[in-house]
């Protein structure tokens, strides 16, 4: 954006009313709204906004994340359903949060916030108050720890569109990350569990299952890497596919001007996205398991074959023995073989199970992974292919700003 001369000295536009906003952290577009002062206006017969004005709410996309990886732990808690359907209903409960809770937060944040320095026009006072300037800024940090956005004020509305769609994009993307972070911690932690009763507790138990998260941990960051990596080599391939090289020109120009453009001040503030390498909950089918392995029943074959071979070995058994004798004794080897096969399919189930939780383990991440890397790959090119379309079309919003009237007068 340029900044207009007078006689050699710095001047800058002042904001009127309806001027486009845009927030990082943002899920929508916002506009300025002047409520501390009714007289002064521009030439067009906007009231002039003041370092008492905001812009309206941009749905904090924070509480959108919160709600996000709340949602995926519990639906990887209750099990009812497959982690890709917990992942999108995590995602899509994560947006709505940010249009509602997230509103809230933003209008809280709004109202306490303050613009930065240098954001008022030295010597305009308007009802007390100094005039805001073209270049004002907001960094806003949502509960004042999360990490901070920066608030920029557009004066072309398909230039703060596109820089809209651009956070909207990146914000989504953030809430289902958010989402896969909630079900991966969820079944870290499941699989632990299982790894430690598996293993049969005790400090054994305890030292398996911490190797093991310690090892699923370890291989997801250095998955998580080279994941990164694939999705922006492949956005970036798109890229340039959709724009004919141009998102390639877009780069280089920053590098070859050693200048940062316009979309990337604009994200000054953001935070960096949690990786995509997560660890889905396990999956175990008992009812499965203990139909195979009898358990609940009364294996009879097996009880059955394994019983009359004892009665058979026991030296009290003899050729025409009286019939309740006969029973007493393969009772009393009934019961002896059905606790001696009850404990021991007990122990496979346990094996069984775990080896199955492993195998559904690297399934779903499979799965929800391939459909998160799918998913951004999307979004990054759509990213990407935006900014080069605003870093084009900024001299609308350097005409836009031009024709704003920034000679005020009194009505």
């Amino acid at each position: 954006m340029q900044d207009r001369t007078y006689k050699g000295k710095f001047m800058k536009a002042l904001v009127p009313a309806g001027t486009y906003a845009v927030c990082t952290n943002g899920m929508k577009m916002g506009k300025m709204i002047v409520t501390s002062q009714t007289t002064v206006k521009n030439s067009k017969g906007k009231l002039i906004a003041t370092l008492k004005d905001k812009p309206t709410n941009f749905s904090c996309v924070w509480a959108g994340i919160i709600v996000a990886v709340v949602a995926a732990m519990l639906l990887a808690l209750a099990a009812t359903l497959g982690p890709l359907a917990a992942l999108i209903i995590a995602t899509i409960a994560g947006v709505l949060g940010s249009f509602t809770l997230g509103s809230m937060l933003c209008y809280f944040c709004l109202k306490g916030i303050l613009w930065q320095p240098g954001s008022a026009h030295p010597n305009i006072l308007i009802s007390g108050n100094k005039a805001l300037v073209h270049t004002a800024q907001i960094t806003c940090t949502p509960l004042g720890f999360l990490p901070s956005s920066n608030i920029q004020l557009f004066f072309d509305k398909s230039v703060a569109s596109r820089m809209a769609t651009i956070f909207f994009l990146k914000n989504s993307l953030n809430i289902l990350e958010g989402a896969a972070f909630g079900t991966g911690i969820t079944g870290l932690g499941k699989i632990a569990a299982k790894v430690f009763t598996g293993v049969g507790g005790g400090l054994m138990g305890t030292t398996a299952a911490g190797l093991v998260t310690a090892g699923l941990m370890g291989g997801g960051y250095m998955i998580g890497h080279y994941i990164d990596i694939l999705q922006d080599s492949s956005s970036t391939g798109l890229a340039n596919w959709i724009t004919a090289g141009d998102y390639d020109k877009y780069e280089n120009s920053k590098k070859g001007n050693n200048e940062e453009k316009y979309i990337d001040k604009a994200e000054k503030g953001i935070s960096n996205q949690p990786g995509d390498s997560e660890v889905i909950p396990p999956y175990t089918n008992q009812s499965r398991i203990n139909t195979e392995l009898n358990i609940g029943t009364q294996a009879t074959g097996e009880v059955m074959k394994v019983s009359w071979g004892r009665v058979k070995a026991d030296p009290t058994y003899r050729t025409g023995m009286p019939k309740s004798e006969l029973n007493k004794l393969l009772s009393k080897y009934m019961k002896e073989v059905s606790a001696e096969v009850k404990l021991r399919n007990a122990s496979l189930s346990k094996e069984m199970a775990l080896k199955e939780n492993i195998l559904k383990s690297v399934k779903d991440f499979f799965i929800v992974n391939g459909a998160c890397i799918g998913t951004n790959i999307a979004g990054q090119t759509a990213i990407k292919v935006l900014k080069t379309g605003v870093d084009k079309d900024m001299n609308k919003e350097i005409s836009a700003l031009s024709k704003i009237g920034i000679y005020e007068i009194k009505v």
